[in-house]
């Protein structure tokens, strides 16, 4: 398992940590449900800070792709992929509902894709 989540090497390290996760759940064939490991392990694999795997974790869950339980884990809720973009989108349209729902179409669609 050590061999999965090698070293990062990059300046972008939470983009990086997202990256090496993502091909780590595809190479466990983990689904929507399942467990990640613990931040501590995933910093220790990783050689990167807790607070750096925290971050990552974090902005998937702004994605709605992992929910964290407190006490219990964090869990995978959709799928994910490597070649997945792990960014929020913003609006700049204010509280615009039709655009709203107009921008959430082409994210839906986006996903399907990923």
């Amino acid at each position: 398992m050590t061999d999965l989540l090698p070293p990062i090497q990059t300046t972008a390290r939470d983009d990086a940590v997202l990256k090496a996760l993502a091909g780590f759940v595809r190479q466990e064939s983990l689904g929507p449900g399942e467990k990640l490991p613990t931040e501590r392990i995933l910093a220790e694999r990783l050689k990167v800070s807790r607070n750096t795997v925290r971050e990552a974790l974090t902005r998937w869950e702004g994605l709605g792709l992992v929910e964290r339980r407190q006490g219990s884990g964090t869990y995978l809720k959709a799928a994910v992929s490597p070649d997945m973009l792990h960014m929020p989108l913003t609006l700049a349209g204010g509280n615009d509902f039709a655009g709203l729902m107009r921008t959430l179409e082409i994210r839906r669609a986006l996903e399907a894709e990923a």
